[in-house]
């Protein structure tokens, strides 16, 4: 396996083998496994009992054989039992595909999901995406950051992250099931 360190480039380092770095108070290292899905609250809430998690982002390292891998996310008001009476959500998160990556979210609960904005960054270092579809719908591709930062939606290739970044509304909102597929297949031009 590959683990990415989750730092300004994200560095990939083979498993199996000891690697050196520098630690401080202000850097403590982080990684991510291939395969991983690592969810963060986009709006860090500053009080448990009165904010709540509006926008979430997802970072994930596929495989690269494109083997399988999911991830439950778990969520509820935070603040009562209401869990207890079966007010919850359970979203699995599935990972899979190396030409065409999919995550597919299917949830199951009856808690009402407040996450408004979702922000999805697939580490990829091999190859810069070539499309990325909701649902079956192609999201806008921007190449100015700046452009793509200003968008409601789209996604944007890193070319320092070699990651694809993604954000649109939450996909999970209202229904129980979603798909977002990110193609890495070869590109013909010579088939054009």
């Amino acid at each position: 396996y590959l683990w990415y360190a989750l730092d300004e480039a994200y560095t990939a380092y083979p498993g199996g083998r000891e690697i050196c770095l520098k630690v401080d108070e202000d850097s403590i290292p982080r990684f991510l496994r291939e395969g991983g899905i690592y969810p963060e609250a986009i709006n860090q809430p500053m009080n448990h009992g009165k904010d709540q998690v509006t926008g979430l982002s997802l970072l994930v390292a596929p495989m690269e054989n494109g083997e399988e891998t999911s991830f439950t996310l778990y969520d509820d008001d935070g603040i009562s039992n209401e869990f207890e009476e079966g007010i919850y959500r359970r979203t699995k998160i599935t990972m899979s595909g190396k030409n065409v990556v999919t995550l597919a979210f299917d949830a199951q609960g009856s808690y009402k999901d407040p996450v408004e904005d979702l922000c999805v960054t697939m580490i990829r270092k091999d190859k810069a995406p070539l499309g990325v579809t909701l649902d079956g719908r192609d999201l806008p591709h921007f190449l100015d950051r700046t452009k793509f930062e200003n968008a409601a939606e789209g996604w944007y290739y890193s070319q320092t992250k070699r990651a694809a970044i993604i954000k649109c509304k939450n996909p999970m909102r209202g229904v129980d099931a979603a798909n977002l597929s990110v193609s890495f297949a070869q590109f013909d031009l010579i088939g054009m």
